[in-house]
């Protein structure tokens, strides 16, 4: 079997979370996503309505996709300026398999891809940027 594990957001409270079926979820409230990933080899797959922690993790070698797409934005009368800024934010030029529009084609391999591991890289450049601003 596989785990279920739900990041929340760090706005969200106790609260919010009694509000939400989460029936067999690990809930995960005091890491970042990218500690997460980082820290669990475990994970295979990452599901997000619209973070960007789902950029996060494919960065990680980890496949992971955006489910906005499989909801009626205009039944749950999201503003049109909200629906917009999800569509510029929530898109991979590198993998847009990522953005699940159907479940059909998800279940049919349509969305399947291999990320790539690029955290090494990451490191490298970020250290780079931080020696170039004296933070050795």
């Amino acid at each position: 079997g596989q785990r279920l594990v739900y990041k929340s957001h760090p706005s969200q409270n106790e609260n919010d979370l009694r509000k939400m079926d989460l029936v067999g979820f690990e809930i995960e409230s005091y890491a970042s996503s990218e500690a997460i990933f980082i820290n669990d080899s475990s994970l295979r797959t990452v599901y997000s309505v619209f973070s960007t922690s789902v950029q996060a993790a494919a960065s990680m070698g980890i496949q992971s996709f955006y489910l906005y797409n499989l909801f009626d934005l205009d039944e749950l009368s999201l503003p049109k300026t909200v629906q917009r800024h999800w569509n510029d934010r929530c898109t991979s030029e590198i993998h847009p398999e990522m953005n699940i529009k159907s479940i059909d084609d998800w279940m049919n391999g349509k969305n399947d891809y291999t990320p790539m591991d690029r955290s090494e890289e990451i490191l490298k450049t970020t250290k780079k940027m931080l020696s170039v601003v004296g933070f050795d």
